[in-house]
């Protein structure tokens, strides 16, 4: 039975589990990752981080020093702003669809926390995703094929993403809200900073933390490949970094 985390991106304690889950997943454990949005926003872009979020943020981000697992990176910067966090989580939920759900996922939570990238805007994400996505294996064309991750409005794309993220928030809500990051083993959850407390004690005693992304690419399909066959002699429209 696989544990799973329900998360959303733009929550700095979510980072923490996120980092710990990549630990965890190296040495077998069966992790699951759901996404979901912590506080519904009618905001379509992002907003400057407000003194209650940045206190928040900088409590978080204390208490994480001080109960730091060794190796683990804790010199993040803090982003001056708060991306919508709907985008991503459509993002996540098609990259599971298409296979490449732990990539994406570590991607999503590194251009934001690390490089401040505005992960809620739909330009940024179709920017971002499109090499992951078209080494995926989605059935939709504008998946495979051109390699969209969201839709021009920041939603998911196809039934299958929309149904997982109605899916997902439903069973967190069940958990009667829980305070994210949230952890589920069977019949138990812990949640918040037991959640983060929890994680540091499953696995090995002494863990290893990624310092790039740890989930390499398939190789990409045809579907994808043959958008470059009318520039012959050019270089790929899709690069492989």
């Amino acid at each position: 039975m696989p544990i799973i985390i329900y998360a959303d991106f733009t929550d700095l304690l979510s980072l923490v589990a996120s980092l710990r889950a990549d630990a965890l997943i190296d040495e077998g454990l069966d992790i699951e990752w759901r996404a979901v949005v912590r506080e519904p926003t009618i905001t379509v872009v992002s907003t400057p981080r407000d003194t209650a979020s940045r206190r928040e943020v900088s409590d978080v981000a204390e208490c994480w020093h001080e109960t730091a697992l060794p190796g683990e990176p804790v010199d993040l910067p803090t982003p001056s702003f708060v991306p919508n966090p709907v985008p991503p989580v459509a993002a996540y939920a098609e990259a599971v669809g298409a296979g490449v759900a732990d990539h994406v996922r570590y991607l999503l939570f590194s251009s934001y926390w690390r490089e401040r990238q505005d992960i809620g805007n739909p330009d940024v994400l179709r920017r971002l995703l499109a090499l992951p996505i078209l080494h995926g294996r989605s059935e939709a064309d504008v998946l495979r094929q051109y390699g969209y991750a969201v839709a021009i409005n920041g939603g998911p794309i196809t039934t299958g993403a929309w149904r997982l993220m109605r899916d997902w928030e439903c069973a967190w809500r069940g958990l009667d809200n829980a305070q994210l990051p949230v952890v589920v083993e069977g019949e138990v959850f812990h949640s918040g900073h037991d959640a983060i407390r929890r994680l540091g004690t499953l696995g090995e005693a002494t863990h290893t933390f990624a310092v790039a992304n740890p989930y390499p690419l398939p190789p990409m399909p045809v579907a994808a490949q043959r958008r470059d066959l009318s520039r012959p002699g050019l270089r790929p429209m899709w690069r492989d970094r």
